[in-house]
């Protein structure tokens, strides 16, 4: 078993950005574990 890349997300200009990662990696068919703040 591989382990999960980790997505964090800090703030709200990041969001879009970070969704586009995440939905790339889990195209991929990788594991994703994802941190994301209040501002985010």
């Amino acid at each position: 078993m591989r382990e999960p890349w980790v997505v964090g997300v800090s703030g709200a200009s990041g969001t879009p950005y970070a969704a586009a990662v995440v939905r790339a990696l889990l195209d991929a068919g990788e594991p994703v574990d994802l941190i994301v703040s209040r501002a985010a």
